[in-house]
């Protein structure tokens, strides 16, 4: 008896129309269902995220065929990567994703949007997608073209997962695979004498920009961020402190923006030894509001320099100390490294770094292997074995 229960259960089918269920490498599924055109004997699909989407789908077209309202559609909708595109970013803003986020998102689709903007997802094939790869390849610098090649990615794999195009497609492309831009032998950290010599060279109302960089272990953004306001009990050099709040982006003209991680935001102690070049800073360079950019435009007082005049005259100092294979980032590599050197934990490192990526913070740990020889060999001269 139970077997032939088993048997009407796998033998019973839809009595209109019928809904595919499409499984996808991430483990999501999107839902295809379709019925039979009554006018034309042709097939009519659609996507849905999910299965009751998809049957509320049917039994509404069901009941127009069965009452007279039903009309044959004259094109079947279609879903350009533009238009793909477009809906991935506002999904992306309702998530509160930042606006530099969305900004820097929507420059990088640049590129596939001008080669692929008009065509439909559902007729796009692997070829297709790994043709446009080498198209990227060959117009594009390799920073330009891992940007392109990832947004690329993530807006068809949002599309796949959406049911707006083959995800089995999707999934028979070869993605290229670009070895690192940076070079891991370049030399990443400095001396503090050298530091203190990239400073001197840079002109005095950007001096500070560096030390900061250094000292605080800030990003360029962070340092053109700065207000009046963020440092506090600069009086009183063993408790001063400057509070990291906010940041500009230089692609957005140089605004001020929120910073991109929560563990950005942060208040770090400052070196004793930098508290009255911060102070000599603020009389000379920044207006008595407290929400005085700390370093202002010259053409702008009200607002903060952009990055570009930081970078000029950083590069133009480098070249003075013959210091090529050293950038602006470098500097909190500088810092955090000593500051580790100093026995750091890594939840230390974590904090005044401002990352969330513990990895990251390894490095720095790593890098006072040195140190640990040193301290090694000294111990060496107390063991008996």
């Amino acid at each position: 008896m139970v077997l032939v229960l088993v048997v009407m259960v796998l033998v019973k089918r839809r009595s209109f129309g019928s809904v595919k269920t499409r499984e996808l490498k991430s483990g999501a599924r999107s839902y295809l269902a379709s019925f039979v055109n009554p006018d034309t004997g042709k097939r009519i699909s659609r996507a849905f995220r999910s299965k009751a989407e998809a049957n509320a789908w049917l039994g509404e077209r069901h009941r127009d065929i069965r009452s007279g309202e039903f009309r044959s559609p004259s094109t079947t909708p279609v879903i350009t990567f533009s238009q793909a595109s477009k809906d991935y970013l506002e999904r992306k803003k309702k998530a509160g994703r930042k606006g530099s986020t969305i900004y820097t998102y929507t420059s990088r689709l640049n590129h596939p949007l001008e080669h692929l903007g008009s065509r439909d997802l559902a007729s796009l094939t692997s070829d297709d997608i790994e043709s446009y790869c080498q198209k990227a390849s060959d117009d594009l610098t390799t920073g330009a073209v891992v940007n392109a090649i990832v947004v690329t990615r993530a807006v068809l794999t949002w599309a796949a997962k959406r049911g707006y195009m083959d995800a089995s497609q999707l999934n028979r492309v070869t993605w290229p695979v670009f070895d690192p831009v940076k070079d891991p032998e370049r030399r990443q950290v400095a001396t503090p004498r050298e530091v203190k010599g990239l400073a001197a060279a840079m002109p005095d109302r950007l001096r500070l920009a560096v030390l900061l960089g250094a000292w605080c272990s800030m990003r360029m953004g962070e340092v053109c961020g700065l207000q009046r306001a963020d440092f506090t009990h600069l009086d009183n050099p063993k408790l001063a402190t400057v509070r990291i709040v906010r940041q500009t982006n230089s692609k957005m003209g140089g605004a001020y923006t929120d910073l991109k991680t929560k563990a950005g935001r942060r208040e770090i102690s400052i070196p004793p030894a930098l508290v009255p070049v911060i102070k000599q800073h603020l009389s000379t360079w920044v207006a008595k509001d407290p929400t005085a950019p700390v370093f202002p435009r010259t053409t702008d007082p009200a607002a903060p320099v952009h990055h570009n005049t930081i970078r000029c005259a950083f590069e133009r100092a480098r070249e003075r100390l013959d210091m090529d294979w050293f950038v602006f980032h470098d500097l909190r590599h500088t810092g955090l490294t000593i500051f580790a050197q100093q026995g750091a934990t890594l939840a230390e490192l974590l904090e005044r770094g401002g990352h969330v990526d513990v990895e990251v913070a390894l490095h720095y740990q790593h890098a006072t292997i040195e140190r640990d020889r040193k301290l090694a060999a000294k111990m060496d001269s107390r063991i008996e074995v």
